[in-house]
C-alpha cells in the first residue's frame, strides 16, 4: 500500500475511533442547550412551551441556525415515533445520537431530560396545560454546576454506593470526591507498583476497588501495555482514580507530602493540585447529595472538603477554623491538650508558647564559637513560625496570634463585644459560682464576659468624646475597638458593626505581633464631617491653621451589570440599579468600576483641644449630603495649593493619581504642597529590604497600634488599605484606620531619622528629594507618552509578517523542514553547535555570531523580532487609551534608587532596527517611530546626560588619567582606548576597539565578572580578565577607589551615594564569601549607579523649579514631563518654543550637580520619538 492509501486508511480508523469533527460539535452544541434549558426551567423564568420557545429563539444558538425554532407537547410524541422507526431499520438513537437532534434540537434535549428525570410534566390543576417542572435530580445538577450528562453519571455512581458502602475505610468516600479529571492531569503511572500496592492492601480497601471497578487483569494488561487496556478509556479512568484517590488517602492521613509524592512516583506539585481540586470536588458532591436530600451521604463526603483542602484527620477540623494554623500547628496543640478552638480562646499565651517550644529542637541563643552577630540572628530566625502574608513569627508572638484568633473567633459566633476573657486559673472559681446556672449558660459564660453597656449621649460639644463612659478593665487580647463619634449617623454606625463581623477572615490576617493590653490607641473616635454645616466649617478653620495633617482617600468598586442567560433577572435588577445609584450620588467614578466614596483626615493631636482623643474627620462624598460637593472639592483642591502646609499620604504617588482621575483634583493645576510618605522613608531606612506592607510597618515602627491596624483589613502588596478596593471592608473604616497609621507612623519614621549618623542629610533627601520626585512622576504618569495607536498596529502586523517570512526563508534553507526557532536543541542541530564540556549546545545570541551562515543570522532576527513583540511592542499596543496616549507605572523603590518601570514599560522599547531577510533587502523597523505627538503643534524634546555614570565613578575616584580624558569634550571612549593602548591619534582608534573599551569601562561599573565581560565581548575569560587588568593598570586610581568604598561599607555597614541616600549591607560581613563578594560589589555599583539616580531626580526637581520660575517671564506654553529613561529625561512642549524649552532642559540638568568635571548634556527634538535630531541650543 503506497503512502496515499495508508494516509486514508489512517483517517477512516481516527473517525471510526474518534466519530466525525462535525458530529462532536452538534453533540457539543446540545450539550449546552440541554444545560440552557434545564437553567431556565428550575429557575421559574420558562415553565410552559411557549416560554421555553420564547426562550431558545432568543438564543446566540438561534442566530447561528439562522431560523427560529417551534416546540410544543405534541413534538415530543412525533420524536418518539421517529425514535421507533430508526429501531426498526436497525438504527438506535442514544441520547446523545438522536436522529432529530439537529433537526428539531428542543424536542430532542427535552426528551433526554425527561427520559433521565432531570424534569418531569405535570398539569395545572385549573386549565390542563401541560408544564415543565424540575425534579430533585436537576436541581442537584444546578446546585452542583454540573452538565446534565456529567451530573447523570455523578448520580449513577452515589446510587450504587448508597447500595454498598464500605464503611470499614475512608478510601471508598475519598474515591466519590476525587474528580473525573484525574485521568488526564496522571498521563504516567507506574503499573507496576500499582500491582503490588493494590495487593498489599487491607481486605476492606481491596472491597472498594473491586466495587468501583478495579480488575487486577486490567493492571497486568496494563503493566504490559497491552493496546487493549490503553482502548478502554472507560476502565482506565477508573483505575486512575483509584490510584488517586490512594494517595489522597495517604494526605488525609498527615502523611508529609514529600513522602507521599516519593511512593506515588509524582511531583509535589502536581499532588497539591490534585488535593486542591478533590477538596472542591468534595464540596460539588456534597451539594450534589443535600440537593437530593440523601443526607447521610452527604455527612460522609462533607467532612473530605475541609480534610483534602488541609490534609489533615478529622479530629483537627475544629482548630483550622483558626486561619494561621496549619496542619503541622494543629498537631502540635492537639498533642498538647488544646483539641479545640474554645479550649484554644480559654488558654493562657504561656501554655501555648510552652507547646511549641517543647514541639521544637532545642537551640541556644547564645553565639557560638567562630559566628559572629549576624550569622546568630540568621540561625535563630530558622526558628521562627510563618504564617501566611507575615514575615517569621517568633513562637511568642505566634502564640499570642493563636490565642487572639481563638478569641476573636470565638467572640464573632457567639456575638457578644468586647468580652473579658478568664485565664486558666480563674476556671474553678467560675465554675463553682455558675453551679446554678444551665449546662449551656455555664459554657458561654466561661468563655465570654457580658457586653459593655451602650455608652451615654455625647455632649454638646461637636468635637468631644462621648460625656459618660463604663470603665472597665482592658481585655487581655482583644482586637481594638471604634468609637464612634455622636455624629455618625445611625446608618453609618450599623455599617461599621456589618463589616467587623462580616469579614473576620480580613481582620485575622493582618498583624504579627499581638498587643492586647489596652492602653491609649485601644479607641478610635470617627468624626463625620457632613453631618452638619457648622462642624464642616469649623473643620475648615482647623485646617486653615494647620501646618501637617494626614489625608486618606477611601476606594470602593461596584460591579458593572451584565447579562447571563439563565440568570436571575432579579439579581440582574438589582445589580443594574445599584451601579445607577452609584454614578448618580458620586461624582467621583472612575473608568475602571471604582470610586472615591470618602476622605479621612488627621490632625495633630494639639491642633484643637476640643476634639477627641485618636480622632480621624471622615468626610463622606456623596451628593446627597448637607454639604455640597462643590465645597468638599473646593476644600481638597486649596490643601495642595498650600506652600506652607505638608500632608501625609500613604503610597502617596497612587493616592494623588487617584484623586485626579476622580475628579478630586485638575492637573491644570500644579500640586505645590509638601508630601510626605511612610512607604518612602521606610525605603530610606532600610534600602536592602522589599517594600514592606503598611501592617508590617507599624509593627515594626508603632507596634502599639498593631490592633487598631487590624481593622483595616489585609492589603494586596504594598497597597494601602484605603486604596484595597477588592476588601470587604467597608472604605470608610479603611482610609479612617490608614490616616491614623499614617499621621503616627511618620512621627516614628522621622524619630528614627534622629538616631542616624548626621541626621539632617537624611531628613532632607526624603523631603527636599525623594518625595517631590514621587509628586512629579505622579503627574509624569497622569499625562501620559503620546502614541500614534494606528501606527504600532501596523508595525505590530509588519513585524508578524517578517516573523513568517523569516520561518519561510529558514525552511527552504533547512531542506524544505520547519525549524523551531525556541528550541535550543533544534537550533543546535541545524546550525551544528558543538557541545560544550557539560555536553550542553548553546544557543544565545553570542554564540551564533560567530557562526557564519546565513540560517543563523536569520535566527537571530527571528528571535528579536518575537522578543520585542511579545515582552514590548504588543503589551504597550494594548495599554495605549483611545489610541492617543499611554500612560506608564513608574517603580522608585529599587536598591540603587534607579527609576524603572511596570507594565506598560517604555523603557524597554528598542532603538531602530534592521533585518535582512532575503539577501540584498535589509527592512528597518522603528519602534520608537510609533509614539508620534498627536498635535502637529507640538513636540518631543529629549535631554541625554553623555556618560553620566562615567562622570560620576571620575568624579569619585579622582583618576587624574580619567579626568583629563573626559574633560578633554571629545569622545570619551575613544579617548580613553587611545590613552589605554598608547595611541598617539584618537582618529586611529577603531570602531571595535572604541566598543571593546565601552564595554570594559561599563563592566567595571557594574562590577562585572571575568565570565559575564567574556560573554559580553565574544572572548574569552581569561582574555576579559587581562583586558580589565590593563585597564585598571592604566587607571589605577578606580581600583583603590573601590577597596576603600568596601572598607568604609565593613566599618559602618552601609554606603552613601553623592547626596546621602544610604543602602544597607549587612551580608558585608557574612563568612559565606559568595555573599560576602556580591555585597563588596553592591557597594561599589550603588555608589556610582545610586548617586547617578540622584543626580537624574535633581535634574527633574530643577527643570520643575525653572519652569515655574521662566514660565510667565518667557510666556511658556505647556510643558510636561512625559517620560524618563536611564540618563534622559523626554517632554512634551510647544514646536515654536522648543530651543528656548531646550535651552532651560539643558541648563537645569548640567548644573544640577557639583561635580569636579563638567556634566554635559546632548538636546533632541522631533514630531515623535524615533526622529529625535539633535538641536544647538
Amino acid at each position: 500500500m503506497d503512502k496515499k492509501d495508508q494516509k486514508a486508511a489512517n483517517i477512516k480508523q481516527s473517525i471510526q475511533q474518534h466519530g466525525n469533527p462535525k458530529d462532536k460539535e452538534v453533540r457539543a452544541e446540545a450539550s449546552h442547550l440541554k444545560r440552557a434549558i434545564l437553567e431556565i426551567i428550575a429557575s421559574g423564568v420558562a415553565s410552559t412551551t411557549e416560554d421555553l420557545e420564547r426562550f431558545v429563539n432568543c438564543t446566540l444558538f438561534s442566530c447561528e441556525k439562522q431560523r427560529p425554532f417551534r416546540f410544543d407537547i405534541e413534538s415530543l410524541n412525533q420524536g418518539s415515533s421517529l425514535r421507533q422507526k430508526h429501531r426498526h431499520h436497525g438504527q438506535p438513537a442514544s441520547s446523545e445520537e438522536d436522529p432529530e437532534a439537529e433537526s428539531d434540537p428542543i424536542s430532542a434535549c427535552v426528551r433526554f431530560l425527561l427520559k433521565y428525570e432531570f424534569i418531569r410534566l405535570q398539569q395545572h390543576s385549573t386549565t390542563g396545560e401541560s408544564l415543565l417542572v424540575a425534579t430533585q435530580l436537576g436541581g442537584a445538577c444546578l446546585a452542583a454546576s454540573m452538565a446534565p450528562r456529567d451530573g447523570f453519571l455523578l448520580f449513577s455512581e452515589l446510587q450504587k454506593a448508597r447500595n454498598c458502602f464500605v464503611l470499614e475505610t475512608e478510601l471508598h468516600a475519598i474515591y466519590l470526591v476525587t474528580p473525573y479529571s484525574v485521568a488526564y492531569q496522571w498521563q504516567n503511572i507506574d503499573f507496576l507498583a500499582y500491582l503490588e500496592r493494590f495487593e498489599g492492601l487491607p481486605e476492606a480497601m481491596k472491597r472498594v476497588g473491586e466495587l468501583v471497578g478495579i480488575r487486577e487483569a486490567f493492571l497486568v494488561k496494563a503493566l504490559r501495555a497491552s493496546a487493549k487496556a490503553a482502548e478502554d478509556h472507560q476502565a482506565m479512568q477508573i483505575h486512575k482514580r483509584f490510584y488517586t484517590a490512594l494517595a489522597l488517602q495517604e494526605l488525609v492521613q498527615e502523611k508529609p507530602l514529600s513522602d507521599v509524592a516519593a511512593q506515588f512516583k509524582c511531583t509535589r506539585g502536581m499532588l497539591q493540585s490534585l488535593q486542591q481540586v478533590a477538596a472542591t470536588f468534595a464540596g460539588i458532591v456534597t451539594a450534589f447529595c443535600t440537593s437530593l436530600n440523601w443526607n447521610l451521604l452527604a455527612l460522609i463526603v462533607a467532612q473530605f472538603r475541609e480534610r483534602l483542602f488541609f490534609g489533615i484527620q478529622q479530629d483537627l477540623l475544629d482548630l483550622m477554623r483558626i486561619p494561621s494554623l496549619n496542619g503541622q500547628r494543629a498537631r502540635m496543640l492537639f498533642n498538647g491538650g488544646v483539641t479545640g478552638v474554645v479550649e484554644l480562646a480559654s488558654c493562657d499565651a504561656l501554655r501555648v508558647e510552652r507547646i511549641l517550644l517543647d514541639c521544637l529542637s532545642f537551640q541556644t541563643e547564645q553565639k557560638r564559637e567562630g559566628e559572629d552577630e549576624y550569622e546568630a540572628r540568621k540561625r535563630l530566625s530558622l526558628r521562627n513560625l510563618y504564617v501566611t502574608g507575615r514575615a517569621g513569627l517568633t513562637v511568642q508572638e505566634a502564640a499570642r496570634l493563636l490565642v487572639k484568633e481563638a478569641r476573636m473567633y470565638v467572640q464573632l459566633e457567639t456575638g457578644v463585644n468586647n468580652p473579658d476573657w478568664q485565664e486558666e486559673s480563674q476556671e474553678v472559681v467560675v465554675a463553682e459560682q455558675e453551679e446554678s446556672r444551665t449546662p449551656a449558660e455555664v459554657e458561654v459564660t466561661k468563655e465570654v464576659k457580658a457586653p459593655v453597656p451602650e455608652q451615654e449621649p455625647a455632649s454638646e460639644n461637636m468635637f468631644s468624646s462621648p460625656a459618660s463612659e463604663p470603665q472597665s478593665d482592658p481585655p487581655t487580647a482583644a482586637a481594638a475597638s471604634f468609637e464612634v463619634s455622636s455624629t455618625d449617623s445611625k446608618q453609618d454606625i450599623e455599617c461599621f458593626h456589618n463589616s467587623l463581623i462580616m469579614n473576620f477572615s480580613h481582620v485575622l490576617n493582618d498583624s504579627k505581633v499581638v498587643t492586647g493590653s489596652g492602653g491609649k490607641y485601644d479607641q478610635l473616635s470617627i468624626v463625620d464631617l457632613c453631618a452638619s454645616a457648622d462642624l464642616f466649617h469649623k473643620f475648615q478653620q482647623l485646617l486653615a491653621s494647620s501646618t501637617t495633617i494626614s489625608i486618606s482617600f477611601g476606594v470602593s468598586q461596584f460591579t458593572r451589570s451584565r447579562s447571563v442567560i439563565g440568570g436571575n433577572l432579579l439579581v440582574n435588577q438589582k445589580s443594574k440599579s445599584e451601579q445607577d445609584e452609584i454614578e448618580r450620588n458620586y461624582r467621583t467614578v472612575m473608568e475602571d468600576g471604582t470610586y472615591l466614596s470618602g476622605v479621612a483626615f488627621t490632625l495633630p493631636q494639639d491642633s484643637d483641644p476640643d476634639q477627641p482623643d485618636n480622632a480621624v474627620f471622615y468626610l463622606n462624598l456623596r451628593k446627597d449630603s448637607e454639604i455640597k460637593c462643590n465645597l468638599k472639592q473646593d476644600l481638597i483642591r486649596k490643601l495642595f495649593t498650600r506652600e506652607d502646609l505638608t500632608i501625609d499620604m500613604f503610597d502617596a504617588k497612587d493616592q494623588l493619581k487617584l484623586a485626579h482621575k476622580g475628579g478630586l483634583l485638575d492637573l491644570k493645576q500644579e500640586v505645590v504642597v509638601s508630601v510626605r510618605d511612610p512607604k518612602v522613608a521606610c525605603w530610606l531606612l532600610q534600602a536592602e529590604d522589599k517594600v514592606i506592607p503598611l501592617q508590617a510597618m507599624v509593627q515594626q515602627y508603632c507596634p502599639e497600634m498593631t490592633a487598631i491596624c487590624q481593622l483595616a483589613g489585609r492589603s494586596p502588596g504594598s497597597t494601602g488599605p484605603a486604596s484595597n478596593c477588592g476588601s470587604a471592608i467597608d472604605a470608610k473604616i479603611r482610609c479612617t484606620v490608614e490616616s491614623f497609621l499614617v499621621h503616627h507612623l511618620l512621627l516614628s519614621q522621622l524619630d528614627h531619622f534622629t538616631t542616624q549618623d548626621r541626621p539632617q542629610d537624611m531628613t532632607a533627601t526624603f523631603t527636599s528629594r525623594e518625595m517631590p520626585i514621587h509628586v512629579a512622576l505622579a503627574r509624569m504618569e497622569l499625562v501620559g507618552f503620546p502614541a500614534d495607536g494606528a501606527k504600532l498596529g501596523a508595525l505590530i502586523a509588519r513585524l508578524k509578517a517578517a516573523k513568517e517570512r523569516i520561518a519561510e526563508r529558514v525552511r527552504q534553507l533547512n531542506g524544505g523542514r520547519k525549524l523551531d526557532f525556541g528550541s535550543t536543541r533544534e537550533v543546535a542541530a541545524v546550525l551544528k553547535v558543538p557541545k560544550d564540556r557539560n555536553g550542553r549546545a548553546r544557543t544565545s545570541r553570542q554564540v551564533l555570531e560567530r557562526i557564519d551562515s546565513p540560517l543563523a543570522a536569520l535566527v537571530i532576527a527571528w528571535r528579536k523580532i518575537d522578543s520585542n513583540l511579545s515582552r514590548t511592542i504588543e503589551p504597550l499596543g494594548r495599554g495605549i487609551v483611545g489610541g492617543r496616549r499611554i500612560y506608564g507605572s513608574s517603580y522608585c523603590f529599587t536598591s540603587t534608587g534607579r527609576i524603572s518601570m511596570h507594565e506598560p514599560n517604555l523603557q524597554t522599547v528598542v532603538k531602530d532596527f534592521r533585518v535582512e531577510i532575503e539577501p540584498g533587502t535589509v527592512e528597518m523597523f522603528s519602534c520608537r517611530g510609533t509614539f508620534a505627538c498627536e498635535d502637529s503643534s507640538k513636540v518631543l524634546i529629549s535631554a541625554d546626560f553623555c556618560q553620566l555614570e562615567l562622570c560620576v565613578l571620575t568624579h569619585l575616584s579622582q583618576d587624574r588619567k580619567l579626568l583629563a580624558v573626559m574633560k578633554s569634550g571629545k569622545d570619551v571612549f575613544r579617548g580613553i582606548a587611545a590613552k589605554w593602548n598608547h595611541i598617539e591619534d584618537e582618529r586611529e582608534v577603531s570602531d571595535e576597539l572604541r566598543n571593546y573599551t565601552k564595554a570594559i569601562v561599563y563592566g567595571v561599573i557594574y562590577g562585572m565578572g571575568a565570565r559575564s565581560m567574556a560573554a559580553e565581548l565574544n572572548v574569552d575569560e581569561d582574555t576579559a580578565r587581562t583586558l580589565m587588568e590593563q585597564f585598571h593598570a592604566t587607571y589605577p586610581e578606580i581600583r583603590r577607589y573601590a577597596e576603600k568604598v568596601v572598607q568604609v561599607t565593613r566599618e559602618r555597614g552601609y554606603i552613601e551615594t553623592l547626596t546621602g541616600r544610604r543602602r544597607y549591607l549587612p551580608a558585608i560581613h557574612s563568612t559565606d564569601s559568595t555573599k560576602r563578594s556580591e555585597a563588596e560589589r553592591q557597594a561599589v555599583c550603588t555608589t556610582v549607579q545610586g548617586s547617578a539616580a540622584d543626580i537624574l531626580k535633581n535634574a527633574i526637581l530643577r527643570m520643575a523649579r525653572n519652569l515655574r520660575k521662566y514660565r510667565e517671564r518667557l510666556a511658556l506654553g505647556e510643558v510636561e514631563l512625559v517620560l524618563h529613561m536611564h540618563d534622559e529625561l523626554i517632554f512634551e512642549a510647544p514646536r515654536d518654543q522648543a530651543r528656548k524649552v531646550g535651552k532651560i532642559l539643558k541648563s537645569s540638568m548640567e548644573n544640577c550637580a557639583n561635580l569636579s568635571l563638567p556634566l554635559r548634556v546632548k538636546v533632541k527634538s522631533g514630531p515623535s520619538w524615533g526622529e529625535l535630531v539633535e538641536i544647538q541650543v
